[in-house]
């Protein structure tokens, strides 16, 4: 009699879901890509509106949002962001982005909850790092 022995197949870890806010569709496509290839699950939006009913349908872990956008500024997302996930007992890190960096963005983003500001263009690398370390697990 021959036996033969079967490993179990390791599953890997879900891919962290990314939720990517901006109005201009080539950043959106741009970060889709560039975050997917980094293993992660992006959903992209192209509003604070779409992006809050975005966070009804997917389970995100973090979020990079445009701070300049029609309707809802990214401040007022992050903040709005916070309130509902605090709500189910979860934290969500954010990070703002801006192509115009204004002195007043970085104290008005801490005030919103978000993790920085980023200027455009930014270290893509290190926010995919800093991301994973923020959101691994404890």
């Amino acid at each position: 009699m021959r036996i033969r022995w079967v490993l179990p197949i390791q599953r890997p870890h879900p891919m962290p879901t990314l939720l990517v806010i901006d109005d201009n569709e080539s950043v959106r496509i741009s970060l889709r890509f560039v975050f997917a290839n980094f293993g992660f699950t992006v959903v992209a939006a192209e509003n604070g509106a779409a992006a809050l009913a975005c966070v009804e349908q997917h389970s995100i872990d973090a979020a990079l949002f445009d701070v300049h956008m029609p309707g809802m500024n990214g401040f007022d997302v992050c903040r709005e962001l916070r309130t509902r996930m605090q709500s189910l007992g979860r934290e969500i890190p954010v990070w703002l982005m801006t192509g115009a960096l204004s002195s007043d963005f970085p104290q008005r983003a801490a005030e919103a909850g978000a993790v920085a500001i980023l200027s455009k263009p930014f270290d893509l690398a290190a926010l995919n790092r800093e991301i994973r370390q923020r959101i691994a697990p404890a």
